[in-house]
């Protein structure tokens, strides 16, 4: 008797806890601002995607024009404090080929320092290989941000992006462990665009 109470009790029990771990993801996965979903960030669980286009890497932005921020990049790396660079994703699907776009979120300039202008994949460690690179915007030391791209299978990941800006003195600007997802399949639905019927008059033969 009391073997089998305690089944049931273990039972709902473990009924509880499901439920609220699904909650605790679907929360993260459609509030990625809240708490859950800063914590599912890197985590393999979703993340945000980037735009599937191509890009040139040409210290020319224009064609960024119109696209959403991926992700803002903060003073010391903390989202309590000052943003103070943007970044920007796209994703040419054919080659495989991620584009990154940095730039600064104010009046202040980017630092035109080479080896400070990085982005890193699943560990600040991980940083990745340009395969193209180019300031935005340079002047001496200075500039207003940054292109890049890089070479990427479609997948889950965490992304760190560093950058230094002259605001106020020489400060880091950055973004840590931010998810990522890669999903070229989600770009290749088929829509009908237009339908258009004609409709066309028969006629018998004589007798009519």
């Amino acid at each position: 008797m009391r073997s089998s109470k305690s089944r049931r009790i273990l039972g709902i029990v473990v009924g509880v806890l499901a439920v609220a771990i699904v909650a605790f993801v679907a929360i993260g996965l459609i509030f990625p601002a809240s708490w859950p979903g800063k914590l599912l960030q890197g985590s393999g669980v979703g993340g945000a995607q980037p735009v599937y286009a191509t890009a040139t890497v040409d210290g020319n932005p224009g064609e960024w024009a119109g696209d959403p921020i991926f992700t803002s990049m903060y003073r010391a790396w903390s989202p309590s404090k000052k943003v103070e660079t943007n970044l920007y994703l796209r994703y040419d699907c054919a080659t495989g080929t991620m584009y990154a776009l940095v730039m600064t979120a104010g009046s202040w300039p980017v630092a035109a320092s080479p080896g400070e202008a990085w982005i890193a994949i699943n560990s600040n460690a991980n940083k990745v290989t340009f395969t193209s690179f180019a300031w935005v915007g340079q002047s001496g030391s200075n500039a207003q941000g940054w292109e890049a791209s890089f070479a990427l299978a479609e997948g889950n990941y965490s992304l760190w992006a560093h950058t230094n800006v002259n605001d106020g003195g020489s400060q880091t600007s950055g973004i840590q462990g931010v998810g990522l997802t890669v999903d070229c399949h989600e770009t290749t639905a088929a829509t009908v665009s237009s339908f258009t019927a004609q409709r066309q008059q028969v006629t018998s033969g004589a007798g009519q």
